[in-house]
């Protein structure tokens, strides 16, 4: 009888040890997930005040020498390529400051966020993108708003390419019953990869729930929810 007591304090103790250890792991994350925000934020500071800037300045100089009393024809025809091109490259600047800290969350809130998110999607691809936004989805805190952004930026990012790997999307985001909702439903199988394990681990500790399965219509879906308030 001892023995068996011994063994059951032994199982005891060795599952109180995994649970500390998981518990010392997620805040090892959550750790490593803010000083990587922080990181971000940082960067996506410093290329939008240096680099941005620069370009910005050199674009104005640019259309100042295109003007007709300025330059002769075959100059103004290099000049027009130089402007169109300092456009791409800021505009390819900015998407890059978005990628690494979505400012635009927090200035524009989610929706307006997301619905220029698919905007800029539906612009690189010929995928077929369905938005839907019901009630209010902007109260929710802004750390749980970036992380449903980034999911679906994750998701979006499938919709490109040559060929993509998800030619439909479906989306919802719904504000209701003091609740933010996520719904996608894709033709095709989200791809499976570490950054959709570290979302999922994320909205977690946010206090969201992520799950995902089999669509109604033979693809895939993925479903979020987070309470609005904080």
């Amino acid at each position: 009888m001892r023995l068996k007591e011994n063994s059951l304090v032994t199982g005891r103790d060795a599952d109180s040890t995994a649970e500390q250890r998981l518990e010392q792991l997620r805040l090892l994350l959550s750790r490593v997930d803010a000083a990587h925000d922080a990181q971000h934020q940082t960067l996506a500071r410093e290329l939008h005040h240096k680099v941005v800037g620069t370009l910005s300045a050199l674009k104005m100089e640019c259309d100042w020498l295109l003007r007709p009393q300025t330059a002769d024809d075959a100059m103004r025809q290099r000049l027009q390529r130089l402007s169109e091109e300092l456009d791409a490259t800021i505009q390819f600047t900015r998407h890059i400051i978005n990628e690494l800290w979505p400012a635009i969350v927090a200035h524009l809130g989610l929706a307006s966020a997301v619905q220029q998110q698919i905007a800029d999607t539906r612009a690189r691809s010929d995928a077929s993108i369905e938005l839907a936004i019901e009630g209010d989805v902007d109260g929710i805190a802004e750390a749980r708003a970036i992380a449903l952004y980034r999911l679906l930026r994750h998701v979006l990012d499938q919709c490109e390419g040559e060929p993509p790997r998800v030619r439909e999307a479906r989306i919802a985001l719904r504000g209701r019953d003091a609740t933010v909702e996520l719904h996608i439903e894709l033709d095709a199988a989200p791809a499976a990869d570490d950054d959709l394990l570290l979302m999922h681990e994320r909205i977690a500790r946010l206090g969201g729930q992520l799950s995902s399965g089999m669509s109604q219509r033979g693809g895939s879906c993925i479903d979020v929810g987070f309470p609005a308030t904080s």
